[in-house]
């Protein structure tokens, strides 16, 4: 007995929706690591010996880079769209990884 609907041929199931990030909550994102990161630069420049280490100065450095991009997409979070607000946060933590990265290996080398 042959069935001529025996290969059953489903529609492409499409991937599920990123959701999305709305401008409200891409605000209070860059706010809160706009406050992170300046607060921690101003703790690490007070509590930091000086004069500052090369290993320091690249992990002071790094801090105050994250702190100017999340202030630079903070004040422009509100006229962007979600697509590039989202692009922006992937950006920022991919510099701030970036970042990281280099201070432990410049860390590494000077040991």
């Amino acid at each position: 007995m042959t069935c001529k609907n025996a290969l059953v041929v489903f529609d492409e199931i499409p991937p599920p929706r990123e959701p999305e990030l709305s401008q409200q909550k891409a605000v209070f994102y860059f706010a809160v690591l706009f406050v992170f990161y300046f607060a921690t630069s101003v703790i690490l420049w007070m509590c930091l010996g000086h004069p500052l280490s090369v290993g320091d100065k690249i992990a002071l450095g790094n801090i105050v880079l994250g702190s100017l991009l999340s202030g630079v997409f903070l004040l422009t979070a509100k006229s962007a769209t979600p697509q590039d607000n989202r692009s922006r946060l992937l950006v920022l933590r991919r510099a701030i990884i970036l970042g990281l990265m280099i201070a432990g290996v410049v860390e590494g080398a000077l040991r």
